[in-house]
């Protein structure tokens, strides 16, 4: 569990942003740190994966305050930063985590896998 308020992405070390969910919404207006890095290998590959389950958007990593830690989906790259608490900035950004090897070696083999299916399925059309 992370421990303080400069939570970092777990797929691509990128600082967390402090973002108000809509009271409206499922979320009940919780606060989320979720990752807006457009390079994350987690957010990037996202889209491909929805696609390929029939479902529209993709997802981006996010944290909660009541401890739980996942995807959250999106429809566009611009969904919730204008949700974004921008008062939670630091001036000074804290350096990005290092990713675990054996996961960045896991995360190269299913892109791989996905390319191959990717291959397949153009091949049949």
């Amino acid at each position: 569990m992370l421990k303080s308020k400069n939570y970092n992405c777990v797929h691509c070390g990128y600082a967390l942003e402090k973002t108000q969910t809509d009271p409206n919404s499922d979320w009940m207006g919780e606060i989320l740190y979720i990752c807006f890095n457009n390079s994350c290998s987690f957010y990037k590959n996202s889209f491909l994966v929805m696609k390929m389950q029939g479902a529209t958007g993709g997802y981006r990593y996010y944290y909660s305050e009541s401890g739980q830690e996942g995807s959250l989906l999106i429809l566009t790259d611009n969904s919730f930063t204008d949700r974004i608490c921008h008062s939670w900035y630091s001036e000074t950004e804290p350096e990005p985590i290092e990713p675990d090897n054996e996961v960045v070696a896991y995360l190269k083999q299913l892109e791989k896998k996905l390319d191959q299916i990717l291959l397949l399925i153009k091949g049949s059309k």
